[in-house]
């Protein structure tokens, strides 16, 4: 997995990962999978990707 804000090959995600990362992104989503599915990533997935945008805006998260 490749992510500016994300430690290189830290961790292992599978597509299904990326996809269900980009929906949540765009809308509340509640994630239901079995363990060891990903769902810890999956969340990762997401936080850094609003982490980055809001960065890209020259916006703050405190």
């Amino acid at each position: 997995m490749s992510h500016p804000l994300l430690w290189p090959k830290a961790v292992e995600s599978r597509v299904y990962q990326k996809k269900i990362a980009d929906v949540a992104y765009e809308k509340d989503t509640v994630v239901i999978l079995p363990t060891a599915l990903g769902k810890t990533i999956i969340s990762a997935l997401v936080a850094a990707d609003i982490l980055k945008r809001q960065k890209e805006r020259n916006k703050n998260i405190l």
